[in-house]
């Protein structure tokens, strides 16, 4: 994933997660930028996304997925 703020930064993966989270201003969005949470959410997000399949059969019951 990958956000861009009106300055031209790129954020991705946990930084943009925590970016966005921020921007819609969501509960405890501020806690999750500082350390060592912003190193947890980096470390969450790369362990989800690459396994997006296995996470997918729990997140998202009712779509359907094919291989």
């Amino acid at each position: 994933m990958h956000a861009i703020d009106e300055q031209g930064t790129v954020y991705r993966g946990g930084d943009a997660y925590v970016f966005l989270q921020r921007a819609f201003k969501r509960p405890f969005s501020g806690l999750l930028g500082v350390q060592p949470f912003k190193v947890l959410v980096n470390l969450s997000y790369s362990v989800v996304s690459s396994h997006r399949p296995f996470f997918a059969r729990f997140l998202y019951t009712k779509e359907k997925w094919t291989r």
